[in-house]
């Protein structure tokens, strides 16, 4: 069950956000609370992943220099080319992200239309 978070928790849990996409990733972009979910998936190993997780948005346009011991790899693609590679390569994402990305995508969504009303 998600928790309330008070205006200045929100901005707490923002700024660490920031700070891990710097550190992870190598670099800044201001951060928009998008959404939380909880999943949960049990591996063949017999390991278990029960998360609560926030998911935040930004934009960023520039050069990306991942923290090789955080980051085994990434790329950019459009959503559209994302969905496909999750359809046809579903091995190559985790477990939370293909849970998440349909929400990522309503979200997305969502957003478009609150611009155009605004």
């Amino acid at each position: 069950m998600p928790v309330a978070a008070t205006q200045g928790q929100e901005k707490i849990h923002c700024q660490q956000q920031k700070n891990r996409l710097q550190f992870e990733m190598g670099f800044s972009a201001d951060l928009k609370k998008g959404f939380e979910f909880t999943y949960r998936s049990v591996f063949e190993n017999g390991l278990t992943e029960y998360e609560f997780d926030h998911v935040y948005a930004g934009v960023y346009d520039g050069l990306i220099s991942p923290n090789k011991d955080e980051v085994n790899d990434y790329c950019y693609k459009s959503l559209g080319a994302i969905k496909e590679s999750l359809q046809s390569h579903p091995a190559k994402y985790t477990t939370w992200f293909a849970i998440a990305f349909p929400l990522i995508e309503k979200w997305m969504a969502e957003q478009a239309v609150i611009q155009k009303v605004a």
